[in-house]
């Protein structure tokens, strides 16, 4: 079989087991009690990504574990996984109970605190315990807990490939560096910035560990597997200590973050072929990679993917593709069909692809999109630029960003770090925003 046969095959292999509810403490530690939350929830973090168990699978190029998994002692190509109740059958079951209720709404609180009680999904991480007991109390009356997770937004992974971790930080500090200490706000900003820091500290630490890994098993492999291993070391080692530069750092940075990113909650991946094409077109340009070994490890990252995948709950792993850039051009690229040619070779549930059309979309780019639906597959969605982007800027978004719009893990249109998500959370009083706009009729003559 080849690489991606067998790392197709290996990761149906799974054994479930009961998910272990015991959870770490940092509040345990000199000083944390007494520091803002936002830093106390990246020392959580930080404390996490040290201790987590990780492992490299067989043939694997792009590596990463996700959080609630672990190999099998007894065959390291075994997935061992918990067993789907907490994030997947209790919430069907939890529906169930509300259909037979009639919709009630007191059947909605046992099932929120059967959740708050475990603190998690089995999707993802359980970061430890890092929030004061009467704060935990005062987040349970807004449904959340400490591994809720602020989804429905683009995660900014435009930013880790363009300035890398270390660069993150960099900027990080400079902006902590340069507080104006008589802000009202400057103690806030000083413990975002901080925990920004440390969280990306946290993440380089975790790629050391892996690179550690890979060069330990390296000793006890064949020579062709030795040579593989080495690299990933040296690619979890670069990622460290400046922005990528290959294809290769490109897409480890992106499956690294994207994971770290599910450690409390799902993210999506957003324009993809957009953010990653730049790295991957001067590789091909200056002929250090073939586009052969470039769409291996693309399968390889989108097999990675699909290791978070539960199917009885969404992971909400969109990517989208083509559309325009935000100067109005195509932005179909060579890495947009070996995108689309990873999706229908490997027929996996994650990522769950969309595509972005126009006017200009090339017919190559339509024709494969349609043939992919012919085959019966669930996906794409399919956005229309013309009427969005006209939308976008009707509401008083700037061209470029409507251009540059992207979709969350469902399906709202969201410009990257630059939307406010939580409009669609049900959080919006829409009684009130029609009582406010009924305020400035006076100021018309028409409803026009």
């Amino acid at each position: 079989m080849s690489r991606i046969e067998t790392l197709q095959t290996n990761i149906t292999k799974i054994k479930r087991e009961e998910p272990t509810e015991h959870r770490d403490t940092i509040l345990d530690k000199p000083g944390n009690r007494n520091a803002p939350l936002t830093i106390r929830k990246a020392k959580a973090l930080d404390h996490y990504l040290s201790t987590v168990s990780i492992h490299i699978y067989p043939e694997e190029l792009i590596v990463g574990m996700p959080f609630t998994e672990k190999p099998d002692p007894n065959d390291p190509s075994t997935r061992i996984l918990p067993h789907p109740g907490i994030s997947g059958q209790l919430y069907i079951d939890a529906a169930n109970h509300l259909i037979q209720q009639g919709y009630k709404d007191e059947a909605h609180h046992p099932i929120m605190e059967t959740l708050q009680d475990f603190g998690v999904s089995t999707r993802y991480g359980i970061l430890p315990r890092y929030a004061l007991d009467e704060e935990i109390q005062a987040a349970k009356q807004f449904g959340l807990n400490e591994n809720s997770h602020p989804g429905h937004h683009q995660a900014g992974n435009q930013y880790v490939i363009k300035y890398g971790w270390s660069g993150l930080q960099d900027r990080a500090q400079q902006k902590l560096e340069s507080l104006d200490p008589k802000s009202p706000e400057a103690e806030k900003q000083k413990a975002f910035l901080q925990s920004v820091i440390i969280c990306l500290e946290a993440a380089k630490k975790y790629a050391k560990r892996y690179s550690e890994l890979a060069k330990k098993q390296a000793k006890t492999e064949s020579q062709r597997r030795q040579k593989e291993l080495e690299k990933i070391s040296q690619v979890c080692h670069l990622i460290t200590i400046r922005a990528p530069e290959t294809w290769w750092e490109a897409l480890q940075l992106q499956w690294f973050s994207h994971l770290i990113n599910h450690a409390n909650g799902a993210h999506q991946i957003g324009r993809f072929d957009q953010y990653m094409w730049p790295i991957l077109k001067h590789e091909l340009k200056q002929g250090t990679t073939e586009s052969g070994e470039a769409q291996e490890l693309l399968e390889c990252l989108w097999l990675k993917y699909s290791s978070i995948t539960e199917y009885t709950s969404d992971n909400l792993q969109n990517i989208i593709l083509g559309g325009v850039t935000p100067k109005g051009e195509d932005a179909t690229n060579q890495l947009t069909y070996m995108c689309l040619e990873a999706t229908d070779k490997l027929g996996t549930i994650d990522p769950k692809w969309n595509i972005r059309i126009h006017n200009g979309s090339p017919d190559r780019f339509l024709l494969m999109a349609a043939e992919m639906i012919k085959k019966n597959q669930s996906m794409p969605g399919i956005y229309n630029d013309e009427p969005i982007i006209k939308a976008l800027t009707k509401s008083g978004v700037p061209l470029e960003d409507a251009r540059d719009y992207t979709n969350d893990g469902c399906s709202e249109l969201l410009i990257g770090g630059k939307t406010s998500p939580w409009a669609f959370e049900g959080k919006l009083k829409l009684l009130k925003c029609l009582e406010r706009a009924t305020w400035r009729l006076p100021e018309y003559d028409t409803y026009d």
